[in-house]
């Protein structure tokens, strides 16, 4: 017992090496968030006339396995007879890689002071 606990405390830190690197940029698609959207979520009209106007903007670029930016460009969001814009910004986040297969990557990361985790999958 005590010879496997060893051999897993080994492997467990360098997960994030063994996987694919994330180097590069992913944009938003509102196409494929409505898609998803439509089938899965449950919300009224209004809720997701706001939805649809902040979707499929976002830039995110991965630095390596441990960083990722995310860009997000001023957009003017209606809401009723009001038109309000939403500001710009970057934001810098710190990633850790929990795990892999050749088909998908989990990330855990810190956003808008809550610990996330998200699994992202190739496109095929």
């Amino acid at each position: 017992m005590k010879t496997i606990l060893i051999c897993l405390s080994f492997m467990i830190p360098s997960v994030g090496f063994c996987c694919p690197s994330l180097e590069g940029t992913w944009s938003s698609s509102i196409q494929k968030f409505e898609t998803f959207n439509k089938r899965w979520a449950n919300v009224d009209n209004k809720a997701w006339s706001f939805m649809v106007q902040t979707q499929g903007h976002e830039v995110i670029m991965f630095k390596g396995n441990t960083e990722m930016i995310i860009v997000t460009p001023e957009i003017e969001i209606k809401i009723g007879d009001r038109k309000i814009k939403r500001q710009s910004k970057e934001e810098r986040i710190n990633i850790d890689i929990l795990g892999c297969t050749d088909k998908s990557i989990v990330l855990k990361y810190e956003r808008n002071g809550k610990v996330k985790i998200n699994q992202g999958k190739a496109l095929d």
